[in-house]
């Protein structure tokens, strides 16, 4: 998968989720076609968006792209990605 070309044309509204404190940001209701977040962690970095009303991550480590992770919610997101790349 092109990580590069799904972000073509985006612009980043910055940090929307943070494993450091467990958060979601309030920037997150911002998400729509036309932009997407970054979601921080100590293992893993994902670029997130939301397309179709699902939040989508991507996910990369060593700034390689790995997984791709969709859910309804921020919340169920977060939590789906945390089980399989930790919460650190």
């Amino acid at each position: 998968m092109n990580i590069e070309k799904i972000l073509e044309n985006k612009e980043s509204i910055g940090v929307c989720m943070s494993n450091f404190d467990h958060t979601i940001e309030e920037n997150i209701n911002e998400l729509n076609d036309e932009n997407y977040g970054e979601y921080t962690a100590w293992d893993f970095f994902a670029y997130v968006v939301k397309a179709e009303n699902k939040y989508k991550a991507f996910v990369l480590q060593y700034q390689v792209h790995v997984d791709t992770i969709e859910a309804d919610t921020p919340e169920e997101l977060m939590e789906s990605v945390c089980v399989v790349y930790g919460e650190g």
